[in-house]
């Protein structure tokens, strides 16, 4: 339960952020959950990491906002819901991590799914209404693929690797994503990185370095 909680407020936050501020804004300020996972399970919490992996987690924190970083910056009352799901997601990740010592990845995906269902089907019909098959028709196939990727494929690999390695070394990796969406951007959307995005992969690839290796007792 309270992982559902905690993961449907989170994403609830960034959804309705979104309406007030810019992705390139909140792609920036999610990567913060990094920041507060070292702060929660390394500076007051029991999750000690290594010299060089906290090093490799502070280059990979500071890669990802190089890449992500927009020309437009500016704060306003989205960016702020942004901050508080960064400052939940660590939470929510303590809740899955506690879950998956007891069931599978994919009862807890089960669980969080058929509880927050009714509750986020009940915002949709508020905010927007049920939406009609003529705007459904020409977008189901990426519903479908975003349900299949997203939602199960990826979720069971995190919920799985949080059961492997540490919430915040976890968070560190996903200092990748930016990388990736670049590398996807070029082939499927002939976007061209520009010279400071391609600098920003630098320290993340070296912090990925540091931070996997294997900590010496």
């Amino acid at each position: 339960f309270l992982t559902t909680f905690y993961i449907t407020l989170l994403f609830l936050l960034i959804v309705i952020g979104l309406q007030y501020t810019t992705a390139g804004n909140m792609s920036v300020i999610i990567t913060l959950q990094l920041f507060f996972s070292y702060l929660y399970f390394n500076v007051f919490g029991d999750e000690k990491m290594g010299v060089m992996q906290t090093f490799g987690a502070f280059l990979m924190g500071i890669g990802a906002i190089i890449v992500l970083f927009p020309k437009d910056f500016s704060l306003n009352f989205g960016d702020f819901l942004i901050f508080l799901s960064a400052v939940i997601a660590p939470v929510a990740n303590v809740y899955q991590k506690k879950a998956r010592t007891y069931v599978s990845s994919k009862t807890i995906l089960a669980f969080r799914n058929i509880v927050a269902l009714p509750f986020l089907i009940a915002l949709m019909v508020y905010f927007e209404g049920l939406p009609t098959f003529a705007k459904l028709e020409p977008i189901w196939w990426l519903i479908l693929l975003n349900g299949i990727l997203i939602l199960t494929i990826s979720k069971i690999m995190w919920i799985e690797a949080l059961n492997l390695i540490s919430i915040t070394k976890l968070s560190a990796l996903i200092s990748f994503i930016p990388i990736f969406t670049l590398i996807f951007a070029y082939f499927i959307l002939t976007e061209i990185p520009s010279f400071r995005q391609m600098l920003g992969i630098i320290p993340i690839f070296v912090g990925g370095f540091f931070i996997t290796r294997v900590a010496k007792p």
